[in-house]
Formats: structure tokens, C-alpha cells, sequence
């Protein structure tokens, strides 16, 4: 049986000074904006990571527009064998042990991405902390149960067509009793807008094909781009946990009034955060 408590201490805190950005819609910075902001003045290469995007702008601000979000969750990754599920070419991984961790461990099915990121990791030295893996199918990954202690997916679920119950249960497996699964940046299918990829209405709750040709026809996407990895429906809640075998404890957010009125009336914290974050520990 699921149980749940409510957010507290430092976690609690920096969690709140994060929430304004998951309630609008991200807008990308300009490349002006984005090669203005090192991580240290005085020492640029303090951030190896960052010093290797220097050429790339749009990733340098997501890079420390990431490791903003990620310091809500520091106390819980640091000094810890961490899996990057669904890593790309490991801008999370590189930010969460710029914050701490220990290690992490990367799996991604897009062969050119791992690639990509493994040069990237030989260049600014991180190959002792960092591993990256291609999995053609992370519904099967390569680590026995329990591997790790905290596991993360950011930005991820909202890429895979439904169902998605195999890829969901296949992550809650590595975590080992007492470890953490954390979710993030991944849009809420309950609200019936589509935040991520057509920012049109109702689309994320049509049928596929129905959804497809209504965003071709607004000119929303690309005919020639890949609708199913889009993004276009979100994860919901419900479709989470019924994939997480219990026991397991969910830590809820507690940062605005809706939060609390939710949980009163028995419903999850975030149902209608257009970003949910959550933070599930296995018992």
C-alpha cells in the first residue's frame, strides 16, 4: 500500500524557490543571455562541463538552467551512485556531479547522443565519475535490481508513446530499498493543454492520429518531424504509481495553497502543476 508524507526541511525550501519556473512556460534565452552567465567569473573553468559548451549557447543555458533545478534535490544526490535514465548526451549527468554526486550512471537508445557525450566526458575529464551507455531498450536495462541508490528522470517520460508502464517499472527496479526515484520536467497529461510541444488545447487528451493532424493543420509541427517521441502527452500520476510496486513512500509538494487543498481531499499535491516533480522512496 501506498503511503505518503509531506515535504519538509532544506529539500522543502529550496524546492519552493524553484516552483515560479515550472508555472509559465520556458522560453529559451537568447545566445547573448546565455554566454553572460559562468558559473564562476573569476574561473571559468571551475565547470569543466560548462567550458566545453562555450561554442553552444542554447545548451549552456539549459546546462545551468538544469543545475538550478537540480539543487532542490542535491541533499538527496550527493555523494551518491546516481542512474541518469534517459541521459542524452549527459548535460544532467555532468550537472549533478558538478553538485555532488558521487557517480552517475547514464542509459540512453539513441546511439549518436552517447557517443557524443562519452567524447565530451573524455575532454573535460570526467570518465572516472561518469558513464554513459547505449540501451537500445531501457525497458531492459543492464544493472542487477537495486544498483543504485538514487535514480532520476528528467525531462523523459513524455518522450516515450504510451503505455509506458514497462520503462516506469524497469527504473523503480534499480532502486535499491531505502534509494529514491526522482521525476522532473516532464509535462502533466490531466491538464488539458499541451505545454511542451504545440502549445494547443485539449490536444495532449485526442487520440494520436486526431492530435497529429490537428497540430499539422495549425502548424504546430513538422509533418516530416517524429510525432510519437514528441512529447506531445505528458505523464499523469496515476499512470506512475500504478507501475511502482509498494511499498513506497511519495514525498509531496507543499509549496502552494493548491498543494494542500488537494492533499485534504485525497488527491495527489501537483495533480494540476503543469511540471509535477516527484520524489518516491522505496521502503
Amino acid at each position: 500500500m501506498f503511503t505518503s508524507t509531506l515535504q519538509c526541511s532544506s529539500f522543502h525550501l529550496n524546492l519552493s524557490a524553484r516552483r515560479t519556473d515550472y508555472d509559465k512556460p520556458i522560453t529559451p534565452a537568447s545566445s547573448e543571455c546565455c554566454m553572460r552567465v559562468p558559473v564562476n567569473p573569476r574561473n571559468p573553468e571551475a565547470d569543466p562541463f560548462l567550458a566545453r559548451m562555450a561554442d553552444r549557447p542554447i545548451q549552456a543555458q539549459r546546462y545551468l538552467t538544469l543545475k538550478d533545478t537540480l539543487r532542490a534535490f542535491q541533499p538527496l544526490f550527493a555523494d551518491q551512485r546516481v542512474l541518469d535514465f534517459g541521459c542524452a548526451f549527459g548535460l544532467s549527468a555532468c550537472a549533478m556531479i558538478a553538485l555532488g554526486a558521487r557517480s552517475v550512471v547514464g542509459v540512453e537508445p539513441l546511439a549518436d547522443r552517447v557517443e557524443e557525450g562519452n567524447e565530451i566526458l573524455r575532454e573535460i575529464g570526467y570518465t572516472d565519475r561518469v558513464s554513459l551507455n547505449h540501451v537500445a531498450d531501457t525497458r531492459k536495462l543492464p544493472f542487477p535490481a537495486g544498483t543504485f541508490s538514487v535514480a532520476i528522470a528528467i525531462a523523459v517520460f513524455e518522450h516515450i508513446p504510451q503505455p509506458r508502464g514497462e520503462y516506469i517499472a524497469e527504473v523503480w527496479r534499480q532502486v535499491a530499498p531505502g534509494g529514491i526515484l526522482i521525476v522532473s520536467e516532464t509535462p502533466n497529461k490531466y491538464i488539458p493543454w499541451d505545454y511542451h510541444t504545440t502549445k494547443l488545447p485539449l490536444t495532449n487528451w485526442l487520440p494520436k492520429r486526431l492530435a497529429r493532424s490537428i497540430s499539422l493543420r495549425m502548424r504546430r509541427f513538422a509533418a516530416d518531424d517524429d510525432w510519437d517521441h514528441s512529447g506531445w502527452r505528458g505523464l499523469g500520476y496515476y499512470e506512475m504509481m500504478r507501475n511502482i510496486r509498494p511499498p513506497a513512500t511519495v514525498t509531496h509538494e507543499n509549496t502552494r495553497l493548491r498543494h494542500s487543498i488537494f492533499r485534504a481531499i485525497g488527491l495527489p499535491a501537483a495533480f494540476l502543476d503543469p511540471y509535477p516533480i516527484y520524489v518516491i522512496r522505496k521502503a
